[in-house]
Parts: structure tokens; sequence; C-alpha cells
């Protein structure tokens, strides 16, 4: 998640002692899918229509208009999906105005006006109830402010742009400033009193300088807020959110540094809950009603996933980019020519990490990446539902129930999780897993786990040896295409009696490129290397450790759990670290 490019290694070890102590699109015959309703619903409280289309270009704008045009759309886009803005991120504009122009050449929307910030509130303002307004210099006021506009019909002002809602008639609603002397006391003041008025039955973790994610946020009702683990009121902050039902995402991000992302998930993990990152996100609530009135595209499975395991000698290795739970990855770096874009797509075999929830959230982006699979191409389920470590649930098999329901209907058969208990094959945190993956419909037919190599075996089976597991060996977070080439390099020139049989790489998307790794790597296939998709490599993990490679037999029926020796099931007690 996020956009640093470091530490996600070196977190999951911190989390062990801290918890622990090219294709063209289907034909028209292809069936379409749709994820039950039971677990999409979980995401949103409304889904709007989409509208005719005003694109607003506030590249220029400040970060004070910034909140107020968020909030803004956010109103706006309530009942109809209709506004569009470039330039409300953190990211480039350009990269607003390419999903927009796609929109536009693939009949999907129908923009009837642009505009600026100045003319979406001539158009606007005198629908407005009133505004908020915030003193951005004390933060919490931010996010207290959006969530009393999210719950009033209101938008969010500043002292610098309060004005341009007075010139044009618009009121002031509430006065935040200086209510609250800290954080802890003004998000309890917010919970207390507006939890039962905002639809939606959790929680956004918003950073308050940060405001793309805030038109989302007023459009499903979410209470806003803002924490970091390892700063002042971290904990009553975490028993806010506890306050709420478990089984709905916790939107936004929860850190700044890869330590803080161990104590944050892991915090929400103990708690029974997942993030869905969407901190540097913008323009959801328009995302989300693109292509929504038809059922997804599934993906394709790789035209590698077969039975060939390697001749003698030969590792097979899989590669999967990394990311793709942060929503932001699929908009950028996905979409260019280092990866998605790039004319070598197709020359490597790749898994792509892509959750449920871009098909959720964002559905004309997941059918573009389904549509234009190339044959090598893997779509992996990244992390199901959003961003946990399962294994410290206090019961995960409804998460487990929902994210294999949701895999199953958009073709997703490699399920790739960060749950670094995962990489031990009898850790108890592998009975709610396995529970339902067995249960219909159809579990994974595979499990990654990890980016990091945190040693042990790299590859196993577990449930008595039906579901095969490949554990990362890349060996930093940080590991860019060159230090990947030279690690797979020295793999090569290892004796060949002395390779595994399958290995699998994370590849880390914020420093990688495609075209870098091909160039690297396609060599090594001359010296004993074979590069192919998740799929295929899980298929080929030996049965026993240090055992031949070898195809599943899928007409062996997969035992009952009473006739596999407990030696070799995962333990049953519940996990109390």
């Amino acid at each position: 998640m996020g956009g640093r490019t470091g530490g996600r290694t070196a977190a999951a070890m911190v989390l062990v002692v801290a918890l622990a102590i090219a294709v063209g699109p289907p034909t028209d015959a292809t069936p379409r899918a749709a994820v039950p309703p039971s677990v999409a619903d979980a995401y949103t409280t409304r889904r709007p229509p989409l509208g005719p289309t005003t694109v607003v270009d506030i590249s220029a704008a400040t970060n004070d208009e910034k909140l107020l045009a968020t909030t803004l759309q956010g109103q706006l886009n309530r009942d109809v999906a209709q506004i569009y803005l470039v330039g409300s991120s953190w990211d480039a504009p350009a990269i607003d105005q390419a999903w927009i122009d796609r929109y536009v050449a693939d009949g999907l929307v129908s923009v009837a006006a642009t505009t600026d910030l100045a003319g979406l509130l001539d158009a606007h303002a005198a629908s407005l109830p009133g505004y908020v307004l915030a003193d951005p210099a004390r933060d919490w006021e931010v996010n207290a402010a959006t969530t009393i506009a999210t719950a009033t019909g209101a938008v969010v002002a500043t002292p610098a742009t309060v004005g341009l809602l007075t010139s044009r008639g618009v009121g002031e609603l509430d006065d935040v400033r200086n209510r609250w002397p800290d954080a802890v006391t003004a998000y309890t003041d917010l919970v207390d009193t507006y939890r039962s008025q905002l639809a939606y039955p959790g929680v956004a973790v918003a950073s308050p300088g940060v405001h793309g994610i805030r038109d989302f946020t007023v459009q499903q009702g979410i209470l806003t807020l803002y924490t970091r683990p390892e700063t002042p009121g971290f904990d009553q902050v975490m028993a806010l959110i506890d306050r709420y039902p478990t089984g709905h995402p916790v939107y936004g991000t929860i850190s700044s540094s890869a330590s803080q992302e161990v104590i944050g998930v892991g915090g929400l993990s103990l708690q029974g809950r997942y993030l869905v990152p969407t901190g540097t996100m913008n323009n959801l609530s328009f995302h989300l009603a693109v292509g929504a009135d038809e059922p997804r595209v599934p993906a394709r499975p790789p035209s590698d996933a077969a039975d060939d395991c390697g001749a003698p000698g030969e590792t097979l290795v899989a590669l999967s980019v990394s990311d793709a739970d942060n929503l932001r990855v699929p908009l950028s770096p996905y979409d260019t020519n280092r990866w998605w874009n790039s004319p070598r797509r197709g020359d490597l075999p790749l898994g792509w990490s892509l959750p449920p929830s871009v098909a959720i959230l964002m559905p004309a982006i997941w059918d573009r990446y389904a549509d234009e699979l190339a044959p090598s191409d893997e779509l992996v389920s990244m992390m199901g539902l959003g961003y946990t470590f399962a294994a410290v649930w206090p019961d995960a098999r409804p998460y487990y129930r929902d994210a294999f329901a949701a895999d199953a209907a958009l073709g997703l058969d490699t399920h790739w999780s960060l749950d670094v208990f995962l990489r031990e094959p009898d850790h108890p945190g592998w009975d709610a897993l396995l529970a339902e993956a067995q249960a219909p419909p159809a579990g994974p037919s595979g499990i990654l786990v990890n980016y990091g190599d945190f040693g042990g075996d790299h590859e196993f089976r577990v449930d008595g040896g039906r579901l095969p597991v490949l554990t990362s060996r890349q060996d930093t977070y940080d590991t860019g295409d060159d230090g990947l080439i030279a690690q797979l390099t020295e793999l090569a020139a290892t004796l060949a009696d002395e390779r595994p049989p399958v290995a699998f790489y994370s590849v880390t998307v914020w420093i990688s490129s495609l075209d870098g790794l091909a160039d690297g790597l396609l060599p090594l296939e001359e010296q004993g290397l074979r590069f192919v998709s998740p799929a295929h490599a899980l298929r080929c993990v030996p049965r026993e450790p240090g055992g031949p490679t070898g195809p599943d037999d899928p007409s062996t029926p997969t035992p009952p759990a009473d006739a596999v020796p407990a030696a070799a099931r995962p333990g049953s007690p519940t996990y109390t670290g």
C-alpha cells in the first residue's frame, strides 16, 4: 500500500515480533461475472447511476480549494455520478485526464461540460444548505468538518475559501474552529454525535492535508478521522474504530512508514478488520459508477497453467507484481509504459495483483485489465477483501468465505496473502483459510505468501497435500530490477540439483519495470530457468519437501481432515498473541 518504495519486508518481520508478543477483449460469448451482493454491499452504502458528466479542472487550485471541490463533488455525486475532477489527487493531473478520456473513447461516459471550480460553484452553489468552516492548521478540524458536512449535505470551507461561497450566497452551517483541544477529543465527539447519523457503518482514516478521497467519504456517508501508530492518541482512536461493527472495510491509510504499517494493520487485524488502501485515491465517487450497470468481465486463466513441470534440472520461476491492494496502483503505475502499456507485455509471464475491491469500486477499470490479458498474464487476488493479517483475527472464516466467493466469481484462481504467519505450514492461522477453501464455491488453487524472503520452506503444501503454497524469495521489498535480475542470475548459476524445482519472486511495482525485467531475465531461460505464471508454478509444487515436481491430479480426492495425520495438519489452538 502507499506510494513509498521501502520497508514491507522489514515491516512484516516487525509483525512477527510485535504480534507474537497482448490479447484482445473476449468475444460476445464470454460469460460475465458478478461479485455476490453479500460481498459487494459491504463496501458501499449507495451506487448512484452515471449521468451526463461535468469535468472540472482543479489542477491549479490551492489545497484548500481542493478540499472544497472534493467535498462538493461528493455531495453532487450522491444521487447521480456526474462530477469528475482533474487534479484533485497527489498525482499528476494527466492521469485523471487519461482515464476520463478512456471512458469517453470506450463509450462509457458522456461529457456534457468542462469547467473549473468557479464554474462548478456557479452551477451548484444554490443547492447547498451551507458550509462547515475549519482551520487546516489544526488538522483534526478538517476531518471533523468533513464528517459534519457529510451528515448535513454541506461542503467544507477554510478561511481562505469561504469567500468563494459567501459571494455566491452560501451561508455558514457550522464553525468547528477551536471547538476541541486535540484530535482524540474531536474524534470522540464525532463518533458519539454522528455515528448514528451516517450511512456507512465504519470509518476512513484520511490524512488531513490530502483531499482526493473525500468525494467518496462524503458520497458514501463515512466518518473521517486520522491517526498513526507511534503518535499521541493512537490507542484511543483505535478504540473508537472498534466501536463500529466488523464486516466492512476501513478506508484510507493507517501508516506513514513500514513500522507504522505493521502496527496499524496489525491493530485492525486484531479487531477482525481489513483496510482498503485509498489514501491517495480520487474520483472514487465517480469511478464506482462507470460500467457498474453491467456484470464484470472475468479473468481468463493464463495459457501456460498446464501440466508441464519442467525438464530434469529446470527450475520454474513465477513473478507477480505487488501492491494493487492500494487502489491507486491500477490507475497508475499499472497504466503506464513501465507496466501494462509496455509493448513487451506478454513476453515475460507475470502475475498482476488485483483484488476484488477493484471490480467492486472501479468496475470499468477491472474490465479493462481482464479484457486485455495477454496469454501469459495472470490476474492474482491481492489479499482478497483487503489488507489484513487474518491469522490473528478472532474468527477469520467469514473473511475467507467472502474473499473466496469474490475470487471465484471473478475468475481469480491464485490468492496472494501478506499474512507473514502463513509462511509456516503448521501455523494455526491456516485453519480458517483451509476450512473455507474446502467449501463451495471452489476455493483458490494455490496461495502466494508475502513480498520478501523470511526463510523456511519456500514451497510446500497444506491441507493434506491438496493446496500448494509458494512464499516469496525476493530479497527485500526495496529490490528493483537490478537486484532481482542479480538474484535470479545467481540462482541460474547454481548447480541444477541444488536449485528448487519451483520458485516465486514478488516484483515491487513502484521501483521495477516490465521492460527491465524482460531484458534481464529472459536470457536466463538458456541457463536452466523457465518463467511461468503463478498458477503454473503452484501446480508444480512438490507434494513432499525435496520431492519431485508433478502436476496436481484432479482425480485424486481431498482426504477428510480426520484422515490426515495430525503432524501434517495445521494446528488448531486459537492464536492469542
